[in-house]
């Protein structure tokens, strides 16, 4: 007691907690049990006293301790009518270091085939080393979850403790998602199934094996299907993998391709037949069928046409292949050649009567009928009743036959003629004597 005059009057500190933990604040929580004794002032006040213990350097203050320490404390009450009185009691504290907390900040990140760093922060500041995943100080590079431990020296020594393969938290490189994208060939009919496949496809990184689904777009019908098409025609592919150990799951857009219809040509093979026949059948060469196919693979075999008939006169003339209809093939054409011959046996025939002033001008004319194998005419004689050669022709062709009536420009009586020809052409014999007789009518 500091006063001298009455009595019973004290003062004692009844702490809420001994022991706290650092946070930057002043910290000590109590509460005085005060007896006036025989005081009679209506206010008592009290000080506090804290200080520093062992290494801990702090006051005397009246201010409570922030810093992490251990501390006493002490009161005194003052009575203004009795004057100061000392505590009942010291009480001794103690301010712990705070634990630091690490964390992880860049999780997750995504697989990209390089090693990736786990970026680490702390609570407060200070220095993070010996980071670890899973254990290990290799930065990882796989997609996996890994557990994250470090080491931690605060720059506040005082109020922070240091740690040592202290938990982080998680780093986690997520897998990637792969860019799938399918290279394009050429593809030409072959009977055999056709498309992009394994060898075309850049996984974009996955190590999984791709799988494909193809369909038929436009005109051409196919139903979705894991088997390459093989008829010609317009399709679709998508090529899909699975989860791997760094990559998702993931699909190509669909790509479109073409397989090609395969070119055939058909040749119209050549053929010959004698004048005044009918045309032969027709028949073909065919040349670029593939997978050992032949015409009944198409649709519709291709049919021909020519110009010629019975009564066409000798010549050549195009055989004209058409109308062919294929899945697979496109036709190329080519033109055969039917070859019209003459006949063997020679034919030259005079009329029977002609009339040189008919009204017809074509009907003024006698003329030779003959077929193509009448090459020459090597005499034609017409005579009258007394002998008498009226027309002569000599080393003519058939055509130049043409008498008007007329001998010595007078045009003769009608009356019975003789002829007698010398053909020569292609017949058996080649050479052939003929006569006859027609009507000369006015």
């Amino acid at each position: 007691m500091l006063g001298f005059q009455g009595w019973g009057q004290s003062i004692t500190i009844v702490p809420t907690s001994l022991v706290y933990t650092y946070n930057g604040a002043r910290q000590f929580l109590f509460n005085n049990n005060i007896d006036p004794g025989t005081s009679v002032d209506p206010s008592p006040s009290y000080t506090m006293s804290y200080v520093g213990t062992g290494s801990t350097v702090y006051g005397p203050s009246n201010q409570r301790p922030i810093s992490a320490g251990t501390y006493q404390v002490s009161a005194i009450l003052t009575l203004t009518d009795l004057g100061t009185f000392n505590s009942t009691n010291i009480v001794s504290f103690t301010i712990n270091q705070a634990v630091p907390t690490l964390s992880v900040t860049n999780s997750p990140v995504t697989y990209n085939g390089s090693a990736q760093s786990a970026v680490l922060s702390s609570s407060v500041a200070g220095s993070i080393t010996n980071a670890k995943y899973n254990g290990s100080a290799t930065i990882p590079t796989n997609a996996a979850t890994y557990a994250m431990t470090a080491d931690f020296v605060p720059t506040d020594a005082v109020n922070y403790t240091s740690l040592s393969v202290a938990t982080a938290g998680n780093f986690i490189i997520a897998k990637a998602t792969p860019t799938l994208s399918v290279t394009l060939g050429t593809y030409t009919y072959n009977g055999s199934p056709q498309g992009p496949g394994v060898t075309e496809t850049n996984t974009g990184g996955s190590t999984s094996t791709p799988s494909f689904i193809y369909v038929g777009t436009g005109s051409t019908t196919y139903p979705s299907s894991s088997t390459k098409p093989t008829n010609a025609g317009s399709y679709q592919v998508t090529a899909s993998v699975v989860s791997d150990a760094n990559y998702l799951a993931a699909s190509s857009s669909a790509t479109s391709f073409t397989i090609s219809k395969v070119t055939l040509t058909i040749i119209a093979d050549n053929k010959t037949k004698t004048q005044g026949d009918p045309n032969p059948s027709f028949t073909f060469t065919y040349s670029g069928f593939v997978a050992g196919e032949n015409p009944s693979s198409l649709t519709t075999i291709p049919s021909a046409t020519c110009s010629a008939n019975n009564s066409s006169a000798v010549g050549s003339y195009p055989i004209i292949p058409a109308g062919g209809v294929a899945a697979n093939y496109t036709f190329v054409y080519q033109n055969g050649i039917l070859t019209i011959t003459a006949p063997l046996i020679m034919k030259f025939e005079i009329p029977n009567a002609f009339i040189p002033n008919d009204i017809y001008a074509d009907n003024r004319f006698l003329k030779a009928s003959y077929n193509a194998s009448v090459q020459k005419v090597i005499s034609f004689m017409v005579f009258n009743r007394m002998g008498t050669v009226v027309y002569e022709k000599q080393n003519v062709d058939p055509g130049e036959i043409r008498w008007d009536g007329r001998y010595k420009d007078v045009l003769q009586e009608s009356d019975v003629y003789y002829w007698v020809a010398k053909i020569s052409g292609l017949g058996t014999p080649s050479l052939s004597d003929t006569r006859g007789q027609f009507l000369l009518l006015k």
